[in-house]
């Protein structure tokens, strides 16, 4: 159970930092705020800048607060953020053959 758990928490991770850029764009706008408008862009810097060091320490978090901390706990969070880079691919493709999907279905249902 724990692992189907990391695992979602990878595909939630995966899906909001490379296809919502959520991080980047929260960061701009609390750069934008704290400095009245004169800065417009911040760069993040690891762990929060790159998703496969978030993936890592967003399971290591939660699988030592949700069960007692191994040796095996640390070896699965990084066996898990390293399948974020395939993870990636493949949320990639799938998203690209909804996306053909869906402008099929609606050209068949609007019959464009």
């Amino acid at each position: 159970m724990d692992l189907i758990s990391c695992l979602l928490i990878n595909v939630i991770i995966v899906f909001i930092w490379n296809y919502f850029d959520a991080p980047q764009s929260m960061a701009n706008g609390v750069i934008k705020i704290l400095s009245k408008g004169k800065l417009s862009h911040c760069e993040l810097k690891k762990p929060f800048g790159c998703p496969l060091c978030m993936t890592f320490w967003s399971t290591l978090l939660f699988l030592l607060l949700t069960i007692t901390p191994t040796f095996f706990n640390i070896l699965l969070a990084f066996v898990i953020s390293l399948v974020n880079a395939y993870l990636n691919r493949y949320i990639y493709t799938m998203l690209q053959i909804l996306d053909k999907w869906l402008a099929k279905l609606l050209g068949w249902l609007y019959g464009k």
